[in-house]
């Protein structure tokens, strides 16, 4: 339902309700105004409740392989179901779906013909986030799983926290045509900062036999390495910059991309309590292309992402395993250059 309250209130609110055989009921629904300050000045707001019910692959993946530590210590890992007899004997129960509360808070601005501003703040949070556990080992757990998993470790998907995040999200964007051709030049930022705020883990079935404190419970749990990936793995900033130029039959482009730096936290130290951490610092990418209208309809682009090859910081040599793992794939890509010619036809 959307209404004109007035002039310059609107009014908008949604409701959906789904029921699924899996999860049971769910009910949400959005409410979100805009409020005409002056006739080039918006500000716009919202709040509203969602949910994700848990993909595929947190469901069913399961697989066992053999890791190594930075020492080279050979150790068996696997990841298990929620409905496993490993999953069982440990007591992790089912997962069901995540929950999250959302509000934003912004303007919308046209300073100038053809230059439009549009600036959001945002805050939500997610309850009972789908987290991966720690490697919960036989031998600390004992009991009923280590008859299960022996002297390995093993790992699962588990509602185990609730996370908050916030933000803000700029974008600018200018037309002008001068004479044949239209530029266009965009700019684009976000700043945001995530944590989580509560751990919930589960009452496990600790054998008499194990080793586990409850402090060593809430790692496995919420891993230092899994916290890290949410709080500090993905880039707190980043900024996105283009210059666009339309001819009758040339178009060009010009893009620059910005990443913020980021930290990542390893789950093994050396044994005196120094972990395997690093910092990866900001990089920058440049994508271009050019296009050409030879026929009617018929348009052939050649171009490059990342066209200086850049990389992220490398992986430290003790983390790299034997150099099979190079890099981190938290802040960027490491694909590096990327290069294509396509050839498209419209209707």
């Amino acid at each position: 339902m959307e209404v004109d309250v007035s002039k310059k209130l609107l009014i908008a609110a949604a409701t959906r309700f789904e029921r699924y055989s899996d999860f049971g009921s769910v009910l949400t629904g959005k409410l979100a105004a805009r409020y005409s300050l002056l006739d080039n000045l918006n500000l716009r707001g919202s709040v509203s409740n969602g949910f994700r019910a848990p993909s595929l692959h947190e469901l069913y993946y399961a697989q066992t392989s053999t890791g190594f530590t930075p020492a080279g210590v050979a150790f068996d890992v696997g990841f298990y179901t929620n409905g496993s007899t490993a999953a069982k004997a440990l007591g992790i129960p089912k997962l069901t779906q995540e929950n999250s509360q959302n509000a934003s808070l912004g303007i919308a601005f046209q300073p100038l013909s053809g230059f439009e501003i549009t600036a959001d703040a945002y805050v939500f949070t997610v309850k009972n986030k789908v987290i991966l556990t720690g490697n919960f080992e036989g031998d600390a757990v004992g009991g009923q799983f280590k008859k299960v998993v022996g002297g390995g470790a093993a790992q699962f998907f588990t509602n185990g926290a609730d996370v908050k995040s916030k933000g803000l999200d700029l974008v600018m964007n200018y037309t002008k045509i001068i004479g044949s051709k239209k530029y266009i030049a965009t700019f684009a930022g976000n700043w945001n900062d995530v944590a989580f705020v509560a751990v919930h883990p589960a009452k496990l079935n600790l054998g008499t036999d194990g080793t586990l404190t409850e402090a060593q419970i809430q790692d496995l749990y919420l891993s230092r390495a899994v916290r890290a990936s949410y709080e500090e793995g993905n880039p707190k900033q980043k900024y996105i910059a283009s210059l666009t130029v339309l001819d009758k039959k040339w178009s060009a482009m010009a893009r620059a991309v910005y990443y913020g730096s980021v930290t990542s936290r390893s789950a093994y130290d050396d044994g005196k309590g120094n972990y395997y951490d690093y910092d990866l610092t900001a990089r920058t990418t440049i994508d271009v292309s050019l296009g050409y209208e030879f026929l009617k309809g018929m348009k052939l682009s050649v171009g490059g992402d990342n066209i200086f090859d850049v990389y992220p910081t490398r992986i430290l040599p003790d983390l790299a395993d034997n150099n099979r793992f190079g890099y981190e794939n938290y802040q960027m890509g490491f694909q590096g250059a990327n290069y294509y010619a396509r050839l498209s036809f419209k209707f």
